[in-house]
């Protein structure tokens, strides 16, 4: 009987051994350097429709703690910005972030004039995960610096591919 209860506990303990080492650490094939795009359209005062124009850059992406990762854009033309972000299955949660933004569009005036303005712009979204390639769902809400003029934009796609 004694054997027989040794040979349980040492079952036991083979077995939770293997539950541990079968779960995966859902972050980790995440880390790393990423080429993006950005791409979308916004309205101004709800009034002007304004296709932005493609941004690309790099992005790091790091661990934080357990699921909650580091992401730091380096724009090519807009500087570099960062959020945190939690992983939950193959959904990346950003927390929201302000970002400098300057958009360019025409006028609709009876002549037409571009102007250029720059806004301070709070970006939230969600990141789908394929493989390497991560798709954000991005939503932009901002204010001109200059005029108050407000920004908004609810469909804008940002796609990471891993380096």
């Amino acid at each position: 009987m004694k054997t027989n209860t040794k040979i349980l506990k040492f079952c036991l303990l083979i077995g939770i051994a293997a539950i541990a080492a079968s779960c995966s650490d859902e972050v980790k094939p995440l880390l790393g350097d990423y080429s993006y795009n950005t791409s979308g359209q916004v309205a101004i005062d709800d009034t002007v429709q304004v296709v932005l124009s493609n941004e690309i850059g790099s992005m790091e992406l790091e661990r934080v703690k357990d699921n909650d990762i580091m992401l730091t854009m380096n724009s090519l033309r807009n500087g570099v910005y960062a959020t945190q972000g939690t992983l939950h299955g193959d959904t990346i949660s950003l927390v929201p972030f302000t970002r400098a933004m300057s958009v360019t569009y025409q006028t609709s005036d009876i002549v037409p004039t571009t102007v250029t303005e720059n806004y301070n712009v709070e970006v939230s979204g969600k990141g789908k995960v394929y493989n390497e390639t991560i798709h954000f769902h991005l939503k932009y809400a901002g204010e001109s610096l200059s005029n108050g003029k407000k920004l908004a934009g609810e469909n804008i796609l940002m796609v990471a591919k891993k380096n």
